[in-house]
């Protein structure tokens, strides 16, 4: 005999619900599908040394999350420290400055 597999749920009145595979991996699917349109990705390789890989894994396991989001949310924080960082900026500036110097004369 099949069994469906059903997930029991209380929803905000109180009230049991119970929806089945089918309709979870459908509203999956409009959440993912909804997400990926949010923001554009890009997709990129990160070679980790293997302590810093499994410290990552630990790290996603604890909050819940993936490693990518982990990886994510680091990158995140280190470049909202480098904008603050008013040495860090003004080199930019000056690589920018002399980049467009560069190009200015090439186009000439």
């Amino acid at each position: 005999m099949s069994r469906k597999w059903r997930r029991s749920e209380t929803n905000m009145n109180g009230d049991s619900t119970s929806r089945d595979a089918a309709t979870l991996i459908a509203q999956a699917s409009l959440l993912v599908v909804s997400r990926y349109h949010e923001c554009m990705t890009k997709q990129t390789t990160v070679r980790l040394p293997e302590e810093l890989a499994d410290q990552a894994e630990a790290v996603a396991r604890v909050r819940g999350t993936s490693v990518n989001a982990v990886i994510v949310e680091s990158l995140k924080a280190e470049v909202e420290r480098v904008r603050a960082d008013k040495d860090f900026t003004d080199r930019a500036k000056r690589l920018l400055e002399r980049d467009r110097e560069l190009l200015e004369r090439l186009a000439h």
